[in-house]
C-alpha cells in the first residue's frame, strides 16, 4: 500500500508560513481594507469587488489551502491508492504543490501590491496573467496525470473513449480562466462554463457503461472500490443519471436567466452526485448483507 511520505509532505509546513512572514513585514505599512476579490465590470475591466482586513485575507486563504492540501492527501492517508498506481504518486505530489503555492501566493501578492511594491490585480494585463499562470499550471499536470496513466497501460476506458475524455478533461478545464480572460476584453461568456460542463457530464454519461474498476475516473465510492458488482451496477445507473443530467443541464443554461446558471449547475451535480453514492452504498450493503 502506498503511504505518506512525511519527508516530502514537510515542505508544505515552509509553504504554509509564508503569507503569514509577509504579513508580519508588511502589516505596518497596509491599509485597513485590501482587496480580497476581483470581477470583471461590464467594460472589461478588472475591479475589486469585495474588501478584508489583511490579517482577515491571510487567515482566509490559508484555510483554502490547508483545505486543499488535506482533500489531496487523504487518499494516500485512508491507503486509497494501491501499490498498482504508485506510478501517479509524483505527478499528484507536484500538482498538490503547485495548487497549495498558488493559493498561498494569493495574499502575499495582494499585500505586496496594496504596499505599493507590485502591480494592482485592477490593471488588466496584470489579472489576465494571472489566469494564463492558472491555466498553464492546470493542463501541465493534467497532461502529465493523463499521459502517465495511458503510457502505463492503466487506462480505465477503450483508448480511443479515454482520448476523448483527455481532451474534454482539457477543454474544461482551460474555459474558466480563458472565460475571465474574454471578459477582460468586455466579451460575455457567462453561459460558457456551465454549458461545458453540463456537455462533459453528458459525454461522461456515455461512456460510463465502459469504464472498467479503477481509481481515477468513475464514481469512485468506498462501495464501488471494494466490490466490482457494486461497481458495474452503480455505472450502470450512473451512465443514465449522468448523461441526461447533462443533456437536461445543458438545454436549462441556453434559457435560463444568467444569475441562475450557478445555482442550476450546483442543484444538478450535487443531486445527481448524492443519488449516485447513496445507491452505491445501498447496492452495497444488499450485497453484503
Amino acid at each position: 500500500m502506498k503511504t505518506i511520505n512525511w519527508n516530502k509532505e514537510s515542505i508544505f509546513l515552509i509553504i504554509l508560513t509564508i503569507p503569514w512572514i509577509a504579513y508580519l513585514l508588511l502589516h505596518t505599512q497596509l491599509p485597513d481594507h485590501i482587496p480580497s476579490h476581483y470581477t470583471v465590470d461590464d467594460s472589461g475591466n478588472w475591479v475589486a469587488d469585495r474588501y478584508m482586513s489583511p490579517l482577515g485575507n491571510v487567515i482566509s486563504l490559508f484555510i483554502a489551502a490547508l483545505v486543499v492540501y488535506a482533500a489531496m492527501t487523504a487518499p494516500s492517508f485512508f491507503r486509497l491508492i494501491r501499490e498498482d498506481e504508485q506510478y501517479t504518486g509524483n505527478w499528484l505530489y507536484y500538482f498538490k504543490l503547485a495548487m497549495v503555492l498558488f493559493i498561498v501566493l494569493a495574499p502575499v501578492y495582494l499585500m505586496l501590491a496594496a504596499a505599493g511594491y507590485t502591480p494592482d490585480l485592477s490593471e488588466t494585463v496584470t489579472g489576465n496573467l494571472v489566469m494564463v499562470l492558472l491555466l498553464v499550471i492546470l493542463n501541465i499536470f493534467q497532461y502529465l496525470l493523463f499521459s502517465k496513466l495511458k503510457n502505463k497501460g492503466k487506462k480505465p476506458l477503450p483508448e480511443k473513449q479515454y482520448n476523448i475524455i483527455w481532451a474534454a478533461t482539457h477543454v474544461l478545464t482551460s474555459l474558466a480562466p480563458i472565460g475571465v480572460i474574454l471578459a477582460g476584453q468586455g466579451m460575455k461568456a457567462e453561459r460558457l462554463v456551465p454549458e461545458a460542463v453540463f456537455l462533459f457530464l453528458a459525454i461522461i454519461g456515455n461512456f460510463m457503461y465502459n469504464i472498467r474498476p479503477n481509481r481515477f475516473i468513475g464514481i469512485r465510492t468506498p462501495w464501488t472500490l471494494s466490490n466490482e458488482e457494486v461497481w458495474v451496477k452503480t455505472h450502470r445507473l450512473g451512465a443514465k443519471w449522468t448523461f441526461w443530467a447533462g443533456v437536461t443541464g445543458f438545454i436549462l443554461c441556453v434559457f435560463a436567466p444568467v444569475q441562475w446558471l450557478r445555482f442550476l449547475l450546483l442543484f444538478i451535480v450535487i443531486g445527481v452526485s448524492a443519488i449516485l453514492v447513496t445507491y452505491s452504498y445501498v447496492i452495497h450493503k444488499k450485497i453484503a448483507g
